[in-house]
């Protein structure tokens, strides 16, 4: 098991949920504020009911329910830096899951 420390604050969070009908992504307005507000400089997420796939390329003709970085159940995912968070996408293997989402700056 990797541990990283991040010295970044949580300041929003979300629950976003995952079908497998459409590509979902991280809300704008949450990682880019308001203009004089700082960006998020990371996000921290826990995977909720069912597995997923997820990308950082931005693609959404690529992702499909078979295709890109297997996600499971309970597992987490951490993006530091802000062409991840982004580019990420991500899609349901089957039932609707839910991504608790944590934005951090």
């Amino acid at each position: 098991m990797q541990v990283t420390v991040v010295d970044h604050i949580v300041y929003d969070y979300e629950e976003l949920t995952i079908t497998n009908a459409a590509i979902v992504s991280f809300t704008a307005t949450k990682y880019r504020p308001a203009s004089g507000t700082k960006p998020a400089k990371s996000i921290f997420c826990r995977l909720q009911t069912t597995n997923c796939y997820y990308q950082l390329d931005g693609s959404t003709t690529v992702l499909t329910t078979g295709s890109g970085i297997l996600l499971k159940v309970d597992e987490t995912l951490e993006l530091l830096n802000s062409s991840d968070i982004v580019n990420f996408r991500i899609i349901s293997t089957g039932a609707n899951a839910t991504l608790r989402v944590f934005y951090r700056r």
